[in-house]
């Protein structure tokens, strides 16, 4: 089984802990109160009797409901579902930078995670364009392929690290020119490449790969990331809070704004300087991936885990209506005779 949202279920136990021990409370302030106002004889003839039988009865209730609603909000996926997608619009390979610059946090709580979390809120956004992913440093490596398998696509953007290259540095010429070799050169749709990092390029020429990519007609959308001012220090691989050096000073890298800008113009793409702070990706999707023109391909079957949460959503509303129909009271008291003097 897996989870979209699994954090949710954290809050199980200490939710049920706190209504149990608020009801259990409150059910004993009420028992107080009905003592400091009438005796135990006028008690048990003017008041309904309550019935702990119910009281622990309706008390399951709300902790069933608490359960399955936490278990429906935190998404559980089983099973397997079928689908045939067929891909629409254009074709996008994202190419992601996992050099060690991109493990600074000027960009929270990373460069690295604020690349991934922000390229997450991209596929959300698709309509059936096909989607890759390339993972670069000194080397580029295609980690997933063009798909329509959208949630394929987002396990591969979950595993990236800067483990995901096999050799450090930034080659940003490399990483484009990796784009183009796995791109088709006579397809009939169009083709696009989403290049997300801090533009620290050590030497790989990816001006003249960005030149290439315009005579292939492939737009070049860049995003940057990080301090164009101050910048940051480049943490140290393996080693928590200590951080890269060279010839004895702290490495600090910061964002080429200059670099990213001219490589999109170079292919008539968008250079977004995104910097520090948030911008959503799905909006670039929305002004300039959307409609793109593209020749329909074959349809592909996709597999996905099928998405369970209805089951859970379901009990936890039908034993807080159970919950509400049921009385915490055994039976009526017949309060029209009165106390006898």
């Amino acid at each position: 089984m897996d989870w979209q949202y699994p954090q949710a279920l954290y809050f199980i136990l200490p939710l049920c802990l706190g209504w149990l021990a608020l009801a259990i409370y409150s059910e004993g302030r009420r028992a107080s109160a009905r003592l400091a106002y009438m005796m135990q004889p006028m008690m048990v003839r003017m008041l309904p009797s309550r019935s702990n039988l119910r009281f622990w009865l309706k008390l399951s209730l709300v902790e069933i409901a608490i359960v399955t609603g936490l278990v429906a909000i935190a998404g559980p996926q089983f099973g397997e579902q079928v689908e045939v997608v067929v891909p629409r619009g254009s074709d996008l390979y994202v190419m992601i930078d996992v050099s060690r610059s991109m493990l600074a946090d000027d960009v929270p709580p990373t460069r690295l995670g604020r690349a991934k979390a922000d390229v997450a809120s991209l596929v959300n956004r698709l309509e059936g364009e096909r989607i890759g992913l390339i993972a670069f440093a000194g080397q580029a490596v295609v980690k997933c392929p063009l798909t329509v398998d959208y949630d394929s696509f987002r396990r591969a953007l979950d595993e990236l690290d800067p483990n995901s290259a096999p050799r450090g540095g930034t080659a940003i010429g490399d990483a484009i020119r990796k784009a183009l070799e796995v791109y088709n050169t006579n397809a009939e749709r169009e083709q696009s490449i989403l290049l997300i990092t801090d533009g620290d390029d050590q030497a790989s020429y990816p001006l003249e790969a960005a030149t290439v990519a315009a005579e292939r007609k492939v737009t070049i959308f860049t995003v940057g990331l990080g301090d164009a001012d101050q910048g940051s220090r480049v943490p140290q691989k393996g080693t928590s809070g200590s951080y890269t050096e060279y010839e004895g000073q702290q490495v600090w890298s910061k964002l080429d704004n200059k670099l990213l800008q001219e490589i999109a113009m170079k292919t008539s793409g968008v250079y977004i300087p995104a910097g520090t702070r948030s911008y959503d990706l799905g909006q670039l999707y929305a002004d300039h991936l959307q409609g793109r023109r593209g020749k329909d391909a074959e349809g592909q079957k996709r597999t996905r885990r099928g998405e369970r949460y209805q089951i859970f959503l379901a009990i936890a509303l039908f034993a807080l209506v159970t919950d509400w129909c049921l009385s915490s009271y055994a039976r009526k008291q017949d309060l029209g005779s009165g106390v006898r003097i």
